[in-house]
């Protein structure tokens, strides 16, 4: 990735004077890189399910286009009494950088190497048109895909050995004219060095849910599912139940705005995309810290963890089976309530809001990113959905003085839990 270049242990250690933990992170990786001008290092970047990484960001002109951002007469809903502070930006406003490389270690299990990993990610992705090519990064032989389905677009994926270990290294695909970010080689080839790992995982004091291990279950299940891409949006059909996700308690008095982002706004892109998410009917919703969230129908919770690969940006989700071919997603949670497998109804609380992303908290101001989608495809290695449909909102039900529905939603539109 341009910028991004190999360093000596000093220079390592003066760049690290005013980030001990960045620095402590890259130690514990195994790695010597720095950030090129406008571009930083992010610390205590990690991928769920054991592994442990770093993300390189660049600093933008201008703010990337981005999201702008109990008790309730329904049995079974919780409420919450806690007084909560409210967001102190715009609902889903990002930091005025984007990333640029994502490098992390994979989760050490019995038979890792590259090419496992590599394998793993084709069956991943079923009629995508990956490429599967040869390389080298900091003098090791590594397994490069190209054209990887992500959240924004496609990404490409370098797998190392190393150390001992397996890195992957995800950056955007601009192999193909779209940008200067990826040069004609693997993407970090000569750009970061290899060196002795130093430290442990248990040093980086990392949230709970960032180091918990896959589970055979969970494994078991991460057979790819979904359906071929249809052309177009779609509208939901007014006779299945869809309701707003939140209590009576959100922000104090039950009701949270759409927007600012709105549909096709930032990243809030994609109507049939085959191989990106398709989220242009996507709504966010902003929510004083900690919001309880409701699943927006009952179905069947097919992931509920921290999104990895290209869809990190989404933080802790949950993806809920609705039925018929129709699944809804809750982005940027603070915490999750439930596990892949879980019946839900439209009373369960599945977590709270928040604004997570890139493997950390407070990337994004406290809300909402929630996004319907028909026929989709579901990577259950990473929690990231593309294909399909983006499924537009119709007849969403709402509780309170009785309960009615909207039929359609506005750009700001106050709603009501």
């Amino acid at each position: 990735m341009t910028g991004v270049k190999a360093v000596t242990a000093a220079t390592a250690a003066t760049a690290a004077t005013n980030a001990p933990t960045r620095t402590t992170v890259l130690e514990v990786l195994g790695l010597r890189l720095t950030p090129g001008p406008g571009q930083i290092v992010t610390p205590d970047e990690f991928l769920a399910d054991g592994g442990l990484g770093v993300t390189v960001m660049e600093s933008a002109a201008a703010p990337p286009p981005g999201e702008r951002a109990g008790a309730n007469g329904r049995a079974g809903r919780r409420a919450n009494e806690a007084a909560r502070p409210a967001a102190a930006q715009p609902p889903g406003q990002p930091p005025d950088q984007r990333w640029v490389m994502r490098i992390t270690q994979e989760p050490p299990r019995a038979g890792l190497n590259a090419a496992a990993v590599a394998e793993s990610i084709l069956r991943s992705y079923p009629g995508a048109p990956v490429q599967r090519h040869a390389g080298a990064v900091g003098g090791h032989a590594a397994t490069e895909l190209r054209g990887v389905p992500g959240a924004e677009g496609l990404t490409r994926i370098a797998l190392v050995e190393a150390n001992g270990r397996v890195y992957r290294i995800v950056s955007r695909d601009d192999a193909r004219g779209k940008g200067p970010a990826a040069p004609a080689g693997a993407p970090a080839d000569g750009l970061l060095e290899f060196c002795e790992p130093a430290g442990d995982l248990e040093a980086l004091g990392l949230p709970e849910d960032a180091t918990r291990r896959p589970d055979a279950a969970r494994e078991a299940r991460e057979a790819p599912t979904g359906r071929d891409a249809l052309p177009g949006g779609a509208d939901w059909p007014r006779e299945k139940f869809l309701q707003t996700p939140w209590t009576a308690n959100a922000n104090g008095n039950g009701y949270a705005s759409a927007g600012p982002s709105y549909f096709g706004a930032g990243y809030h892109q994609g109507l049939n995309n085959a191989y990106r998410s398709n989220d242009y009917y996507a709504l966010d919703f902003g929510f004083e810290n900690a919001a309880e969230i409701l699943p927006n129908g009952p179905g069947t919770v097919l992931y509920a963890g921290w999104a990895g690969g290209g869809w990190s940006p989404y933080g802790r989700v949950v993806i809920v089976d609705m039925g018929d071919g129709y699944w809804s997603l809750a982005a940027h949670l603070a915490r999750i309530d439930v596990a892949a497998g879980d019946a839900v109804t439209d009373a369960t609380v599945i977590g709270l809001a928040g604004g997570s992303g890139n493997f950390r908290d407070g990337l994004w101001s406290c809300h909402l990113h929630n996004a319907l989608y028909k026929d989709a495809t579901l990577d259950r290695s990473a929690g990231g959905i593309y294909g399909g449909q983006s499924v537009r909102p119709r007849a969403v039900r709402f509780f309170r003085n009785g309960g009615g529905a909207y039929d359609s939603i506005q750009a700001g539109q106050t709603l009501s839990w």
